[in-house]
């Protein structure tokens, strides 16, 4: 047992050490603009080949990518996509934290904005109340899909063959007793919410608890981002989520007139998406 502690050990040690390497190597690019595999070796203190594995890596990951000059390296188009991203999310913050909490205010439940990413909508920021349930959505969580208000209203609205394959390749969990598995009825809720132009989480995801849902759409209707309402049932009951439902629409609209003045349209071009992709079924 003790070597096998100690061959773990020493794995860790030297995962680690791969890591500093790499960011060593991302530096100097940044700092040089480009290198080589012998600068990598020199300023590393390693053989030619240990380099050469290295950079071979971070090349084929997309974070160095071949420089003009033959040998030579440079950083890749990875770096700037995920700087791409990073920069979304602080765009979307802007835009959309004032209008959460001011709507957090008028109804006196948790808001949530979150955040259409190359497949998976993700929580990116929250308002919260005194009296509001704090377990329930974490930052930097994914939204399921096919049971939550943010994802079922962004799955609603995304280009008809996208959401088509989605939903055949998602995985219908069920959380509780009311969590839709099935793809016929999921593909007519679906319908329903882009007739509606709003969802509704009852209960699907988590037991006594109910939110709605709206998008934040481009110009050209794709949705970039969803903003949503959750609360206990005790204090959301049907009638509610019909008022809430306008606040949240209104919400989401005001959001996306805010973004105009912020280049969240990156997120489109980082995930694949033309700036004039269409949500058109």
């Amino acid at each position: 047992m003790e070597a096998t502690k100690n061959e773990m050990a020493d794995g860790t040690e030297f995962s680690l050490q791969s890591v500093r390497r790499a960011l060593v190597i991302l530096e100097m690019a940044a700092q040089d603009k480009v290198l080589t595999i012998r600068s990598v070796g020199d300023k590393l203190g390693l053989a030619y080949s240990t380099a050469n594995r290295l950079v071979s890596e971070l090349r084929s990951s997309g974070y160095l990518e071949p420089a003009n000059e033959r040998g030579t390296y440079r950083l890749g188009l990875k770096l700037f996509s995920l700087g791409c991203q990073v920069d979304s999310v602080a765009s979307l913050n802007l835009a959309a934290v004032p209008v959460l909490r001011q709507l957090s205010t008028d109804i006196g439940e948790s808001t949530n904005i979150a955040m259409w990413e190359a497949g998976s909508v993700v929580y990116v920021n929250r308002v919260e109340p005194p009296h509001s349930l704090r377990t329930v959505v974490r930052l930097g969580e994914e939204a399921p899909l096919h049971c939550s208000a943010v994802g079922k209203v962004t799955l609603a609205f995304l280009p008809y063959a996208e959401r088509l394959s989605l939903i055949n390749s998602l995985t219908l969990t069920s959380f509780t007793s009311h969590t839709i598995v099935g793809r016929p009825s999921l593909i007519e809720e679906l319908e329903q919410i882009r007739f509606l132009g709003y969802a509704i989480n009852d209960e699907e995801h988590y037991e006594g608890v109910r939110g709605v849902g709206a998008p934040v759409l481009t110009d050209h209707g794709f949705p970039i981002a969803s903003v949503s309402v959750a609360g206990p049932t005790s204090r959301i009951d049907t009638l509610a989520l019909q008022k809430l439902s306008a606040m949240v629409i209104e919400a989401a609209h005001q959001i996306a007139y805010n973004l105009r003045f912020h280049r969240i349209d990156t997120v489109i071009r980082v995930n694949g998406k033309g700036a004039n992709a269409s949500a058109d079924a």
